[in-house]
């Protein structure tokens, strides 16, 4: 039996747990509703941006709303990272079977409007093996999403852009190799 002393322990844990579950539930609403209410307004700036871009042919107007547009873009993945890490670390792992070229599709199609003049993210990726393997796929899918937008975002600007990703698929582990200039 347990002494007075290690239930009153025991008790005190349990409200401390309640308290950690409490606050981490208002967390998530927090990030849920501050996200939706700063991409409400980028989104709105972006169709404004698309019907300035249409109405004004000078040439010098065109580069700035280019450059107004890949900053708001740019500030619209940053919320999309912080709501993903904020699920991230609340959502239990869910293992299920991964088809790496599936896969790197997604993540493709996620990076288009971060890719470059030079950088076509489909020819830079490489599968070694179509074998499937247990993963959690929004997990992976994120670490993924990280390191080739980092290596888009942060590549040497006066070479060429490069971008290579290789991954090999054994039996019991996955190589993922991600390289830029």
């Amino acid at each position: 039996q347990a002494s007075t002393g290690q239930q009153a322990a025991l008790i005190e844990l349990k409200e401390k747990n309640s308290e950690l579950e409490k606050i981490n539930f208002e967390l998530d609403r927090f990030v849920y509703s501050a996200s939706h209410d700063l991409r409400s307004p980028l989104t709105s700036v972006l169709g404004l941006l698309y019907l300035l871009r249409v109405e004004v042919k000078e040439e010098g107007a065109q580069r700035y709303v280019d450059l107004m547009e890949e900053s708001i873009l740019k500030l619209d993945n940053i919320i999309r990272d912080i709501v993903a890490y904020s699920r991230n670390n609340r959502t239990e792992l869910q293992i299920e079977a991964i088809q790496m070229k599936d896969l790197m599709a997604d993540v493709e199609t996620g990076l288009r409007y971060l890719e470059s003049p030079g950088i076509n993210i489909h020819e830079s990726v490489k599968v070694e093996n179509e074998s499937v393997f247990p993963s959690d796929r929004n997990r992976l899918m994120t670490i993924l999403n990280n390191l080739i937008s980092n290596s888009i975002k942060y590549r040497h600007p006066a070479r060429n852009p490069e971008i290579n990703v290789s991954v090999e698929v054994g039996k019991e582990l996955v190589i993922l190799k991600i390289r830029d200039n």
